[in-house]
């Protein structure tokens, strides 16, 4: 019987078994698309700042201020990519 570190060696074998030139392993899931305006990343980052405000942790609110840049920069990027 094997263990999940087992199972898990033996998946991770298997990617690396099967890398591509271009760094892939050639199997690709399906990823769904999502249609994110400007706008929904900007609340995203207010969310990520009421967040920061509510953290009890200076870890949590570290997270929750690369969020909010995060999400401020796909606000940007989003907006150039609409123009």
């Amino acid at each position: 019987m094997s263990t999940l570190k087992d199972q898990l060696r033996e998946k991770m074998l298997f990617f690396l078994e099967h890398l591509t030139a271009e760094g892939g392993t050639g199997h690709q899931g399906s990823i769904p698309e999502f249609d994110y305006y400007a706008l929904d990343y900007l609340d995203f980052a207010e969310l990520n700042l009421r967040r920061y405000d509510a953290a009890t942790s200076d870890r949590e609110r570290e997270n929750e201020l690369i969020g909010c840049v995060s999400n401020l920069k796909r606000a940007l990027d989003a907006r150039s990519n609409a123009s």
